[in-house]
């Protein structure tokens, strides 16, 4: 089914349609579709959303621990404007590095 429909969807720019059909995929949750979406077709405003990621969010930003993958996703989204995918690798590195929220 994604492959099918994947070069209409992607020249659309339609994004999230293609993340909910990796959504039913066996086995792909919000993380590995914002994995793909990122490292497969190129959407840099994703960040897909681990404990690390978390992490980063609640410690350097203060966002309370207890939200959805949603919510953390769509401030990553809108916070780096379009670069969030960037911004996660950036901010991963140094954190693991300077062994910050471990």
């Amino acid at each position: 089914i994604l492959f099918s429909l994947q070069p209409k969807i992607i020249k659309n720019k339609n994004i999230e349609k293609v993340r909910d059909i990796l959504l039913t995929l066996p086995g792909v949750g919000n993380k590995v579709a914002d994995c793909i979406l990122v490292f497969s077709l190129g959407e840099y405003s994703i960040t897909p959303i681990d404990l690390w990621v978390k992490r980063i969010l609640t410690t350097l930003y203060g966002l309370p621990k207890n939200k959805n993958y949603q919510f953390y996703r769509d401030f990553f989204k809108h916070k780096f404007n379009g670069y969030g995918a960037f911004a996660g690798q950036y901010l991963f590195e140094y954190f693991r590095v300077q062994k910050i929220a471990s």
